[in-house]
């Protein structure tokens, strides 16, 4: 009995031995050996048995299972998204009900898109930002070309709005800045010029005025009689008020000037002439023949306004003219 038992145990031995060559050919078939579900516990390698992969198959799933392992570790450690996208891709040829590297690999060709519609965007805004250049560059170098020559021509103002065109592309150019210099400094002495003829206009402006006052306050004024017995006659207005009539006095009025008359023309007090500073005014005091003003006659008691060469008329028989003549020093 005891011999049996040792003999039934190398059996079991020696199968266990064939299955675990067996496990990584998988190229031959081997006949399928069915294990006792049990083994005594004192035999040696009993563990190791119990642990082992039961067929082929499982130990090929093993191995898949670990390199999809390696793979995802790989694909998590990476940020290269075509490399991710490669790597799921690969995960998804051993186990393609692997949903993770599915959602990981629709991710990272997600990012390449959009990596590439970046790319994209930025090359058409570089595109742009080369033309915008170019013709920027074509701008200055028109405008710098005009200025010079309007310069050179004197014209200051044209070449003024031809380097404000250059500047607006290129403000930091030196050839820009050195010609907008020049046309500065030429603007500047223009102004400087402009403001000392201005100056000088103002200050003739202002001495011509006060030689028109002074020569008008030198002045007096005077009425001279044109027609009538004391012709070339001058009578100065010298005071505010100048009485003209017939007689020198009636009672307490007297008269400045007395105008013979042996028609008896002219009233005892026929009119008197007002002095306001320069301004001289003519007042018919109530005549019986009436006081004419450019032949036109006053209405009593009304002043107007007289002028040099204003013409007087006293009733017909006498004639004045109203002058100015130089103050006496």
């Amino acid at each position: 009995m005891y011999v049996s038992g040792r003999l039934a145990m190398s059996r079991l031995i020696a199968v266990a031995a064939l299955i675990g060559l067996a496990a990584p050919i998988g190229a031959q078939r081997l006949p399928k050996v069915r294990l006792p579900s049990s083994l005594p516990a004192n035999v040696p390698g009993a563990s190791e048995l119990r642990s082992a992969p039961k067929t082929p198959g499982q130990a090929a799933s093993r191995l898949r299972r670990e390199e999809v392992q390696d793979l995802m570790k790989d694909a998590l450690a990476s940020d290269d998204p075509e490399e991710q996208a490669r790597i799921y891709t690969k995960i998804l040829l051993i186990d393609p009900n692997n949903t993770v590297a599915f959602q990981g690999r629709k991710d990272a060709l997600a990012k390449m898109e959009q990596t590439q519609s970046e790319e994209l965007e930025r090359s058409e805004q570089e595109n742009v930002l080369v033309e915008q250049s170019l013709q920027g560059e074509q701008v200055r170098r028109t405008s710098v070309k005009n200025a010079k020559d309007a310069f050179m021509r004197g014209d200051i103002d044209t070449a003024e709005f031809e380097i404000e065109k250059a500047k607006a592309v290129a403000p930091e150019d030196t050839e820009v800045q050195r010609m907008d210099l020049l046309i500065q400094d030429r603007l500047a002495e223009r102004r400087r010029t402009t403001y000392i003829l201005v100056a000088v206009g103002v200050l003739a402006l202002i001495g011509l005025i006060a030689f028109i006052i002074i020569r008008m306050r030198s002045r007096d004024p005077y009425v001279e009689i044109i027609a009538g017995q004391q012709k070339g006659k001058i009578i100065p207005v010298d005071g505010k008020l100048l009485k003209i009539g017939a007689v020198e006095q009636d009672g307490g009025d007297k008269n400045d000037v007395a105008l013979p008359d042996v028609e008896r023309m002219i009233s005892r007090f026929h009119c008197e002439i007002h002095r306001r500073g320069r301004k001289l005014f003519l007042i018919d005091v109530g005549s019986a023949n009436g006081t004419f003003l450019e032949k036109k006659q006053l209405e009593p008691g009304k002043p107007f306004p007289l002028k040099r060469g204003s013409r007087i008329d006293l009733a017909g028989t006498c004639a004045m003219r109203v002058g100015y003549e130089r103050r006496k020093k």
